[in-house]
């Protein structure tokens, strides 16, 4: 712990606060009264009032005292480089610059610890691993300015350099070094204070999107490990990846039991056992893989599964003078329990979206219930009486809750599975490495005999717990294997609520053997990139050699093959690709061959138009209201959706006109459009990778807009009814909250008709009932909804909807209407763009008449369009001008 010998010499405030805390501390052993062991704690943030001086240091310690709290956890890193008031650290280190936004020149953790150790209360410290920054550079963090590949990014950003993910430059958690570095940061706050606990918050991807490296030869990142590890063939989507996602909460994952272990290494540490918390998402769902949480890669219930923790606090903020949050905060809370296995569940409260009466309610309703304690959020903002939803500051909340709660103090809970005494498993852990290199080896496969394997992350450590262990000490067989290396077998004593360390070296790698591709099993489409990853059966590669292959190919350091695309010339052709793997012990080569299809004829197809449907007919959609999914989200009324000639459509005459109104403006509000048995055209069945096209107007109002896609295993025609079995995908999300589909922003133009297109092989992809993966067995599905979600404002709504169409995937030379053929149509485009020879044409709704690529719309540029022109309906040949 370190001493600042000021400490000695204390203000007035401080002998106040010391002499207050002798007589109340005097108090409590007279009375010997205390309540039975709870987890008492509320967050400290540094980005809210109350943080930022000695004083208030002292002031802390003071209210938990009044409100008789037991843990004080206290946040001492948000964003790694210092400038804003939160940001840097809030404690003397080597590794991150110090906060500027604490005003005395002293240790902020050490006073804290210090003040708060000599009034009973433990200090739990909160830190926050992977906000780098929120500008690039970041302000004096050199570590982090000097490693701009640390900086994971959104797919479409990926190569770019760093670049913001909702404003904040994150750290890529699956790579080696930015483990090692928040590890470093772990040990020097074990080495140097007395704290109580470690608490990890955004513990988790900051969205489903991430993950993507910003330097594309950083081979450390999490998805060159990925592709390397799992043989996954170019980038994957962000959403829709099992494979992806799963190794995404891998990459949390590690870090996450890496910290378990070096807490637990540190034995000399006069405070343990050091409890080690997290704040995570809230559960929505008794199934795990169907919340939140799950979705931003944070898996807290194997952490809780695994011992990985000791206890989770779910960050359960719901306010409970609104009936559906009064409702999902109990839900959360028996949710929460569901996961708790034999750890620990702090239910994480909120302060100020309640009134201090109602905040009393949750608290005890989690005690009640079987939580462990309750930790509150957060310490400056307490309250919010008039129930505005603006957090007050009101420091009556500590003696409140300490009359009306918390009324007799009380010891933290025992954590048994730390107690000698107690205990009945144990914890492995260790490095493996290679003997002839001396690096680590990433995804060795580690099995204590009869528990499930553990695998090693990039830094070649592995943490395996739950051992059934005495405290005497049990043996354990344990083999290491990894298909590079002649596999390692030893044992291992491990002793109840203890932590063994067992190290492994592999002996030199042997030699590689590539992995058969099975003949006749790779193709790809003309004009998409072709990408494969090299696997091994046996060995490591230091080295691979593309042979052979077609013009353009290459293969990276980790075997992945990239660079080509094929082009219609070589339709039909097989491809032949030759590569060597190299390594010390050896070589080995391989061969296959990629057959290069076409592309399937096309046309757009109007699945409606509604100019043959009378007014008042329901086409197409049923009524806001008809889907008892999002039914409780909506007002009883308004709840129609009508054909009408009320406006001027799009085309034509008719359009449809579907009105509602949302209950209120939580997030998790919307409404499901289906089409599922519409009187006319339901369940219309459309093609994978078509386009849906629709026309729409908004006169008032933002509304966030989603399709929902059905995967089906039958092949009607498009068009025709695909029926109401299959999974269904949301194309155009970025995200889900709580289940609805955070599409694309419709801000309100009155009297303008705005046009909204979902890719489902380019947009993003969100599961509603599905897996995030548009596809089927047949290629086929059916256009199943609308998805509307609430933004800011609850209605009444009214959206008119016009031509709903399909569109063909991929362009046609010359059919600027985009209805899949070339025609006289489109030849009077032509014609209207015609610029002469030489003539430059610059008219912004003609650059697609430049079929030969030169600036003018000339003779030439007629010559194409009549290879190109086929005739009304008649598909169009998207190879027409190459």
């Amino acid at each position: 712990m370190r001493i600042d010998a000021r400490f000695r010499s204390r203000d007035v405030a401080g002998r106040l606060l010391a002499a207050w805390m002798v007589c109340l501390l005097a108090a409590m052993s007279a009375s010997g009264q205390t309540a039975p062991p709870a987890f008492r704690a509320f967050w400290v943030s540094t980005n809210g009032p109350g943080a930022h001086s000695q004083a208030d240091l002292d002031n802390i310690v003071a209210r938990a005292i009044q409100g008789n709290y037991n843990v004080i956890n206290y946040m001492i890193l948000w964003v790694h480089d210092p400038g804003g008031t939160s940001h840097g650290a809030y404690w003397n280190s080597s590794i991150v610059p110090r906060t500027t936004g604490f005003v005395d020149p002293i240790d902020p953790l050490a006073h804290l610890v210090q003040q708060a150790h000599a009034a009973g209360l433990k200090v739990h410290v909160r830190v926050i691993p992977y906000v780098g920054s929120v500008t690039w550079p970041p302000n004096q963090h050199t570590t982090i300015a000097a490693h701009p590949e640390w900086i994971t990014v959104m797919r479409e950003d990926m190569g770019n350099g760093p670049a913001d993910m909702n404003g904040y430059y994150m750290l890529d958690p699956g790579s080696p070094e930015v483990q090692e570095y928040v590890i470093s940061i772990i040990h020097e706050l074990l080495q140097s204070y007395e704290i109580d606990g470690i608490h990890l918050d955004f513990i988790r991807y900051l969205n489903s999107g991430g993950g993507y490296p910003s330097d594309l030869s950083y081979m450390k990142s999490s998805l060159a490990r990925f592709q390397a590890i799992t043989g996954y063939g170019g980038v994957p989507s962000s959403t829709g990846e099992a494979a992806w996602d799963d190794f995404r909460r891998r990459t949390v994952d590690e870090l996450v039991r890496r910290v378990w272990a070096e807490i637990a290494a540190a034995k000399s540490h006069p405070r343990q056992p050091i409890s080690y918390t997290a704040a995570v998402f809230s559960a929505g769902s008794a199934d795990f893989t169907k919340t939140s949480a799950w979705a931003i890669f944070q898996n807290w219930e194997k952490w809780m599964r695994l011992g990985w923790i000791d206890a989770a606090c779910p960050m359960n903020y719901r306010r409970d003078h609104i009936t559906s949050d009064y409702n999902a905060y109990r839900n959360g809370v028996d949710y929460a329990l569901g996961f708790r296995h034999d750890r620990h569940i702090y239910m994480g409260q909120c302060l100020y979206r309640n009134s201090m009466a109602n905040t009393i309610i949750q608290m005890q309703y989690a005690l009640d219930a079987g939580c462990d304690g309750v930790i509150g959020f957060s310490y400056g903002s307490t309250a919010d009486e008039n129930l505005d939803g603006v957090p007050e500051t009101d420091w009556s909340w500590y003696p409140y809750v300490g009359a009306h709660l918390y009324t007799e103090p009380a010891a933290t809970p025992d954590m048994p599975w730390r107690n000698p005494a107690t205990a009945t498993k144990g914890t492995l852990w260790g490095r493996v490495t290679d003997g002839s290199t001396g690096e680590p080896v990433d995804d060795a496969e580690v099995t204590v005999a009869g528990l499930e394997s553990i695998r090693t992350d990039a830094n070649g450590y592995y943490v395996v717990t739950m051992i059934p262990a005495t405290v005497a000490g049990t043996n354990h067989a344990v083999t290491v294997d990894h298909l590079g290396y002649t596999a390692i077998s030893d044992q291992a004593t491990v002793v109840a609520a203890d932590i063994t360390r067992l190290d492994a070296i592999f002996d030199g790698p042997l030699a590689p053997v590539i992995s058969e591709i099975p003949p006749g099993s790779e193709s790809v489409k003309v004009f998409d990139s072709y990408a494969r990853l090299i696997r091994l059966d046996q060995g490591t590669a230091d080295s691979w050699t593309l042979v052979s292959g077609p013009p353009g190919a290459s293969i990276s350091p980790i075997g992945q093959i990239s660079g080509w695309t094929p082009e219609p010339p070589e339709i039909g052709q097989s491809i032949t690709f030759v590569v060597r793997a190299t390594n010390s012990a050896g070589s080995d080569e391989m061969s296959w061959q990629v057959t290069v299809e076409g592309l399937r004829p096309c046309l757009l197809f109007t699945l409606t138009d509604f100019e043959a449907y009378g007014s008042g007919a329901e086409v197409l959609f049923r009524r806001p209201r008809y889907s008892g999914t999002t039914r409780d989200d909506l007002a009883t009324s308004p709840d129609s959706a009508k054909v009408t000639r009320e406006v001027d459509a799009f085309s034509g005459d008719s359009c449809l006109k579907v009105e509602w109104q949302y209950v209120d403006t939580n997030p998790e509000r919307w409404m499901r459009l289906t089409t599922s048995g519409a009187p006319y055209i339901p369940n219309p069945t459309m093609w994978l990778d078509t386009t849906i096209r629709v026309r729409l107007r908004l006169d008032s109002g933002r509304l966030r807009l989603a399709a929902g896609i059905r995967e089906i295993a039958v092949d009607p025609e498009v068009g025709e009814n695909g029926g109401t079995t299959g999974p269904i995908e949301w194309v155009g999300a970025a995200s889900a909250v709580d289940g609805a589909p955070q599409g694309v922003l419709v801000e309100a133009m009155p009297g303008v008709w705005q046009t909204v297109v979902f890719n489902p092989v380019s947009d993003p992809v969100v599961p509603f009932t599905g897996d995030g993966r548009v596809e089927s067995p047949t290629g086929k599905g059916t256009f199943e909804e609308l998805a509307f979600s609430v933004v800011d404002t609850v209605g009444p709504f009214t959206v008119y909807i016009d031509d709903v169409e399909l569109l063909c995937p991929y362009p046609i030379p010359g059919d600027w209407d985009e209805d899949g053929d070339v025609d006289q149509s489109d030849f009077g485009h032509l014609q209207r763009c015609l610029s002469g020879d030489s003539v430059p044409q610059n008219n912004p709704e003609c650059q697609g008449a430049r079929l030969d690529a030169d600036s003018d719309v000339d003779q030439l540029d007629l010559a194409v369009f009549q290879g190109c022109m086929g005739g009304d309906a008649v598909p169009g040949n998207p190879f027409c001008a190459w």
